[in-house]
């Protein structure tokens, strides 16, 4: 029957094996596509600039991971090549983590890095007023302690000029530590040096987060 069907297509019995392997890996990818929309994510935007600070650069992502936390702080992510920010990330080796409240201000700029608004509107100077640039980065006492002083205050000297959200409920400096090319991704882990946590005493915020193809604000806890 199947020998049948592929001689009604005009297809070769010699082709029939690459027309059924096609088939069957369009169908996987239109499945996994559809069950991975139900899954919730976190939206994040990651944010750093070029050396000199004149060219910001920043992208939405749905895949920070919290890694690990001994000896050192880690996170994950992963982004789609190619990537203009993955070019400035790549020269900077540091970065910000914006952890985001879910309102429809944040709504909007998050799409706007994700390319939402099209690829040649900047989203630093369509949003520029809900971003800041901290003056001054200093380490906390406990992080004297528990990384190379002396590394730590060379990666914040050069983290001083990174723009980030103003609004983010906590923003996680980060150094570049291994990437990972899998595909037509690049999967980054990066070494916390510096947290700013100042907007988490605010327990009624809740994050952004990404779930059927929409961004969500996280409901009401299950009792």
């Amino acid at each position: 029957m199947a020998f049948l069907g592929y001689l009604r297509h005009g297809i070769a019995p010699s082709s029939c094996r690459s027309f059924c392997t096609s088939r069957l890996t369009c169908n996987i990818k239109s499945h996994y596509k559809q069950a991975m929309t139900k899954l919730s994510a976190s939206a994040t935007v990651i944010t750093t600039t070029s050396r000199t600070g004149t060219e910001p650069r920043g992208l939405t992502v749905s895949s920070l991971t919290s890694l690990s936390l001994n000896p050192t702080p880690l996170v994950s992510f992963n982004l789609q090549l190619p990537s203009r920010t993955s070019e400035i990330l790549h020269e900077r080796n540091v970065f910000a983590v914006n952890v985001v409240p879910g309102t429809p201000q944040i709504r909007d700029l998050t799409i706007a890095f994700a390319g939402g608004y099209g690829h040649d509107v900047n989203p630093f100077e369509k949003f520029s007023n809900m971003f800041t640039v901290p003056a001054n980065l200093t380490p906390h006492k406990q992080e004297s302690h528990d990384h190379n002083l002396e590394g730590d205050l060379e990666e914040f000297k050069h983290a001083h000029n990174i723009p980030v959200i103003k609004d983010a409920l906590a923003v996680l400096y980060c150094r570049k530590r291994q990437i990972f090319k899998v595909q037509d991704h690049e999967i980054w882990v990066a070494e916390v040096f510096h947290v700013d946590a100042t907007n988490c005493n605010d327990n009624s915020a809740t994050t952004l987060l990404y779930q059927n193809r929409s961004f969500h604000s996280l409901g009401p806890v299950l009792d």
